[in-house]
């Protein structure tokens, strides 16, 4: 029976060639990854971090391919480019750790910041409002 210590390593991801291309995945994920489609999201990290402006945090993770976002306290920005080549993505706002507002965007990730925001401090005066009416009516 495998081990916990054994299950985490199946997601460590490994430097392997496979077919004359430099790999970089997990045994576990299956994906057979590139190395270059891993420096890749690197890249797109930092340079979405960068259009954001200060504070942002990349992220880069593994999940049938290489993944990317970036965050700053609990909003997480993510992006992904359409069929067509269009930048787009989604922003979300976590309350306590769980996903509460999702906005989508395309072309500028500051628009899916904003909406997310705009969502989220809508949501906050209705609750307040309704806090107010209960305790003081």
């Amino acid at each position: 029976m495998p081990t916990m210590k054994d299950l985490k390593d199946l997601w460590v991801p490994r430097k392997y060639q496979k077919t004359g291309i430099r790999r970089y995945c997990s045994p576990g994920c299956g994906g057979d990854c590139t190395d270059a489609a891993h420096r890749l999201a690197r890249r797109n990290a930092n340079r979405l971090c960068d259009d954001l402006g200060q504070g942002w945090e990349p992220r880069v993770w593994e999940n049938l391919g290489w993944h990317y976002s970036a965050l700053k306290c609990q909003c997480q920005v993510y992006e992904y480019y359409s069929v067509t080549g269009k930048r787009a993505g989604h922003a979300d706002l976590s309350v306590e750790g769980v996903r509460q507002f999702i906005a989508e965007w395309s072309g500028d990730p500051k628009k899916g910041v904003r909406k997310v925001g705009e969502f989220a401090l809508t949501a906050a005066r209705v609750l307040n409002t309704a806090i107010a009416e209960v305790l003081w009516s």
